[in-house]
């Protein structure tokens, strides 16, 4: 909270419109949260789903990544199957939460002043706020479900998910 200056100002109507303001800030930054990569449409041996056969770190630089490809989709390969049964053998060697979410940067920003009215205990305060204030797109999940075998339109890897745009509210408060 940074309170403005304008206090001291010798012209009561001026000092009463300029004067007083605050400005509130709220930032959050935050990485991305852990995510595993699964195949959903066979089963392993064990019957718990199938864990993918990595080969390579699947995180991408930040500045390679796209809307379309948020992680590195060829370092993941399914286990092979038994012929006659269509299950897969073993369970992938993938580690649990081997990839990242994309994170927050986020700004929540506020203008507010309080103006007297007739005594010192009636004042009518006047709040500006806005969220996510430079509308900075911030994407929420990625597909981590690996379709491709069987749906040829797969969007494994995709961006699946936003946090909200901007947001802004005034209000008015009369307190007495």
């Amino acid at each position: 909270m940074y309170q403005l200056p304008g206090n001291n100002i010798p012209n009561r109507l001026v000092r009463e419109g300029v004067g007083g303001w605050q400005l509130n800030a709220i930032t959050t930054f935050e990485s991305g949260s852990p995510t595993t990569v699964w195949n959903s449409y066979t089963s392993s041996f064990d019957y718990m789903g199938d864990v993918p056969n990595q080969s390579c770190d699947g995180n991408l630089a930040r500045k390679a990544r796209t809307f379309t490809r948020q992680f590195n989709t060829d370092c993941y390969t399914e286990p092979p199957p038994d012929p006659a049964t269509g299950i897969a053998l073993s369970r992938g060697n993938e580690r649990r939460n081997s990839l990242v979410n994309p994170g927050i940067s986020n700004w929540d920003v506020s203008l507010n002043k309080d103006f007297t009215l007739f005594s010192e205990s009636q004042r009518l305060q006047f709040r500006a706020e806005s969220f996510n204030t430079f509308n900075h797109t911030q994407w929420s999940s990625i597909n981590t479900y690996d379709d491709r075998q069987i749906n040829s339109a797969s969007q494994f890897g995709y961006v699946t998910g936003a946090h909200p745009g901007r947001h802004m509210q005034l209000a008015l408060k009369f307190i007495f």
